[in-house]
């Protein structure tokens, strides 16, 4: 009976290590979940305390699109998404109309893959992406977005 109880508990503890163990998070490889009108394939991974590795792409080929990152605080000011794209295309718009950008200054086509250096420790922010054709039509009903938040700051202080 002793051999055999050995033996279960082995089998067992056989089983126990040979489950995988699920990454968590976004640095471990995963796919973030794509959310909004999800005309756009996009990543955010390698994220450090300022830093992360941004991708973009078009679902569509030859699509035209504008893509940014903000502060997750900064999209929860508008009721919905939507009238954030809408506020932020009548933004890139005025630029346009102003003669101090063209939209081919300021839209992107194809894969776009992007490290960013300049992001605040500890915080919640949203890559995002909507199309805009060559000639400044606003081509998405919604932006495409997917959240993440950087790493707690390792900078002490008290030293």
């Amino acid at each position: 009976m002793k051999k055999l109880f050995t033996l279960l508990a082995m089998v067992g503890l056989a089983f126990a290590s040979c489950t995988p163990e699920t990454p968590q998070g976004p640095n471990t490889g995963n796919e973030q979940e794509v959310l909004g009108a999800a005309e756009f394939v996009m990543s955010v991974s390698n994220i450090g305390e300022t830093s992360a590795l941004l991708k973009v792409a078009p679902k569509q080929e030859g699509r035209t699109y504008y893509w940014g990152i903000s502060k997750e605080a900064s999209l929860k000011e508008f009721a919905t998404t939507a009238a954030y794209m809408e506020d932020y295309y009548a933004y890139l718009k005025e630029a346009v109309d102003s003669g101090n950008y063209t939209w081919a200054d300021l839209l992107d086509k194809g894969v776009v893959e992007y490290t960013t250096q300049k992001l605040d420790p500890n915080t919640k922010y949203n890559l995002f992406a909507f199309g805009i054709d060559a000639n400044g039509n606003l081509t998405s009903p919604d932006i495409t977005y997917v959240k993440f938040q950087t790493k707690e700051s390792t900078f002490d202080v008290s030293k």
